[in-house]
């Protein structure tokens, strides 16, 4: 099974089960490694990677990777079209999940909306998959695509408007302090006595 490669506004890889391990299903034009290492660091080994969340580095335009799991589905090199993802909550030994990584801003609300949306098209995403079928997999995933790009104008227009209150703020404190400053030198300037005169000296 080639990688199908997705014209998307957002950067992503699909993964999932094919032969004896998990493979590049399809993935966008721009999609990096850094999403599959991600894949595989918290993914399969366990390892939560930890992310600075505060108010201040959240001023960034530095997007993150989420992750989500697709319900159980069988290995897609063994599939047919008939194939439907479990629904049950234990896992079946011969079957195994897809994973959609993408980079883009998301909170554990946002991120259970993508799931929902997942969800919801898995089955469909593992029958464009096994067909091949570039069109149809674009279809299919362009509802996922869609909401993480709202999601991410979302966090933009609230960064955005975050900047602009605290660029406010920044340029009233220093016409506070320009003009405090100004009337302080000035109120000292008058508190100050004026010079003695010099004294004429007789010839």
């Amino acid at each position: 099974m080639k990688t199908l490669i997705i014209n998307s506004p957002i950067e992503f890889v699909l993964l999932g089960p094919v032969g004896s391990r998990m493979s590049v299903l399809a993935k966008s034009e721009q999609a990096s490694v850094n999403l599959i290492a991600h894949y595989i660091i918290e993914y399969e080994k366990g390892e939560k990677i930890k992310y600075f969340s505060s108010l201040f580095l959240r001023l960034s335009d530095s997007p993150e990777i989420h992750y989500i799991k697709s319900n159980s589905i069988n290995n897609l090199s063994n599939a047919n079209y008939s194939d439907q993802p479990s629904t049950s909550d234990k896992d079946d030994p011969r079957k195994s999940r897809m994973i959609f990584c993408w980079n883009g801003f998301s909170n554990l609300k946002d991120t259970s909306f993508v799931q929902d949306e997942f969800s919801q098209y898995t089955s469909d995403i593992v029958k464009a998959l096994i067909e091949e079928d570039k069109d149809e997999v674009e279809w299919v995933i362009a509802p996922i695509v869609y909401r993480c790009t709202k999601i991410n104008e979302k966090y933009q227009n609230k960064i955005r408007f975050l900047r602009l209150v605290l660029n406010v703020i920044f340029i009233v404190l220093m016409i506070t302090f320009i003009l405090s400053s100004y009337e302080l030198i000035k109120h000292s300037d008058f508190l100050l006595p004026n010079p003695p005169r010099p004294t004429s000296v007789p010839y």
